[in-house]
């Protein structure tokens, strides 16, 4: 917002890798910008892997009421730098710049006296851009840090991140994990070990924790994070939420062995003190 609003400043670019939340970004600045008189108005085009320049001035001379009469792509940009020479607060953003893009050759220009008048631009790519392009001002999207990933999801959920049955629901899935690829899980195995581990709060009989867990496992299924089983008390997990399960047990001290070998490893290391749980491989005896 500071680079928007100061006059020295014509040319913007926004980077960071795809996904990160550039173009959400941009969209937020331009509001905020409008709501701020910043500009009179702000137009956002969407470049793309493969650049059409007819598509991008035409979308630029819409907003603008402006019609291009002229065939060739030079001569629509004359048109367009033209007509851009009479606005003296207009923000345009192009999204997505993934090749070099001579604007000039495209016509969207501001002259040095066009003070406030931006362009905004997003890339994946932190190079891309030509140097004739005067880019004056650069800011990267990084990912967002683990504790603001947390601040973000718990924004979006409300408090059920703090409520119990949720965390409940949770360990409850990485016990699934600690069982072996595409096997089986039987609800008593469940019960039995949710109890044994004290995951059921204010849970004191076997048949309580009986409906606690199947209680659970329906929530789990509703999100698609458990699948039935082959038999009734019976669910499974499906390879890709075994894999992520698996691996967040391990940042819990929850380890699953698939083979011996793995597991005198780690008798070796002496990694498995501390540990909160461990599943070992069939038929394995130390």
């Amino acid at each position: 917002m500071e680079a928007l609003g100061d006059g020295n400043i014509g040319m913007i670019r926004v980077y960071g890798m795809d996904g990160a939340g550039k173009t959400t970004l941009v969209k937020e600045i331009a509001r905020v910008a409008l709501d701020q008189k910043l500009f009179n108005d702000a137009v956002l085009v969407t470049v793309s892997k493969t650049p059409n320049f007819e598509k991008i001035q035409q979308e630029v001379a819409d907003k603008l009421g402006l019609v291009l009469n002229e065939k060739s792509i030079f001569g629509k940009a004359l048109g367009l730098r033209n007509r851009l020479r009479d606005e003296n607060r207009l923000l345009i953003i192009l999204n997505d710049v993934c090749k070099e893009l001579n604007l000039l050759d495209v016509g969207i220009f501001f002259e040095s006296d066009q003070k406030g008048c931006k362009i905004l631009l997003t890339s994946r790519f932190k190079q891309v851009l030509h140097n004739d392009m005067r880019i004056e001002k650069n800011f990267v999207i990084s990912l967002l840090s683990e504790d603001e990933e947390w601040e973000w999801c718990s924004h979006i959920v409300g408090d059920l991140v703090n409520n119990s049955d949720f965390q409940e629901a949770k360990s409850l899935l990485l016990l699934c994990g600690l069982q072996e690829e595409d096997g089986n899980i039987e609800m008593e195995y469940l019960m039995r070990y949710g109890m044994g581990w004290d995951m059921f709060k204010h849970v004191y009989t076997l048949d309580e924790a009986r409906d606690k867990v199947y209680s659970l496992v329906d929530q789990l299924k509703d999100r698609s994070l458990l699948l039935d089983g082959d038999n009734y008390g019976i669910v499974k997990m499906h390879d890709v939420i075994w894999d992520v399960a698996i691996s967040i047990a391990k940042e819990n001290y929850m380890y699953s062995f698939r083979n011996v070998v793995e597991v005198e490893e780690c008798q070796r290391r002496k990694t498995l003190e501390g540990s909160k749980a461990i599943s070992l491989p069939n038929g394995y005896v130390d």
